[in-house]
């Protein structure tokens, strides 16, 4: 939520509805628009927007807020975009009044890549060589945050052979124990490939990659929490 206008739109959209579903990244942990949240909204403006008039764009506050700030939120259902059997399932539940599964494991479970210690002298593009179809794409020298994100959508992306940016939100590993998400990729990265965490750690810190993952809305609410689908 980043304009007055969001804050009016969502407590309408509450106000008219039984059960509020949020469905998307986006909407769910802020996802890569909450990247706004990195500078201030004269920034945003003054660099993104320096050829139009201001009039003609809404007022910004300076800040993006989660939605659960304004209204309370009865599921959440991440993912870019969320996988239509996931929807259909979850909306089927929610319908005939039963609680929809929640998935709390982690990418990696689905994924069925074999993981195994490497050597490696630095990490890779995707693009840079060829991925091995059976081993684990982080022991290849890949970024795959397949060990910090929710599973539920049947790891599509690292089965295809593309590594895992994050779109589920963070597994309940790490979102219940507060961890720091961060460090615990470099921990996994590091164990998977021999390389030194401190050079995996000025690695990451030029990968645009994964500036986004780490960027999540925080959740108000515990409540919010539990609904997560």
């Amino acid at each position: 939520m980043r304009t007055k206008d969001d804050e009016t739109l969502i407590r309408e959209v509450r106000a008219k509805s039984r059960i509020l579903v949020a469905l998307g990244i986006c909407a769910t942990h802020g996802g890569i628009t909450s990247l706004g949240n990195i500078g201030s909204a004269k920034q945003l403006l003054e660099k993104e927007h320096s050829m139009l008039e201001s009039t003609r764009l809404p007022e910004l506050e300076d800040l993006m807020y989660p939605i659960c700030n304004f209204v309370d939120v009865d599921y959440y259902i991440p993912g870019c975009p969320p996988m239509p059997f996931l929807i259909v399932h979850s909306l089927k539940s929610i319908v005939s009044g039963k609680t929809p599964i929640r998935h709390q494991s982690v990418v990696c479970t689905e994924c069925h890549r074999k993981i195994v210690p490497a050597k490696l002298e630095r990490l890779y593009g995707i693009y840079e060589k060829e991925s091995d179809p059976v081993l684990c794409l982080v022991s290849q020298g890949f970024v795959c945050l397949g060990s910090l994100t929710r599973e539920g959508c049947g790891a599509p992306c690292p089965r295809a052979g593309f590594t895992c940016f994050g779109c589920r939100g963070p597994a309940d590993s790490l979102l219940y124990r507060s961890r720091d998400m961060y460090a615990f990729l470099v921990k996994v990265i590091s164990a998977r490939t021999s390389i030194p965490e401190e050079e995996l750690k000025k690695e990451l810190y030029r990968n645009p990659f994964i500036f986004h993952t780490f960027i999540f809305s925080r959740f108000e609410r515990f409540k919010a929490r539990e609904r997560i689908i």
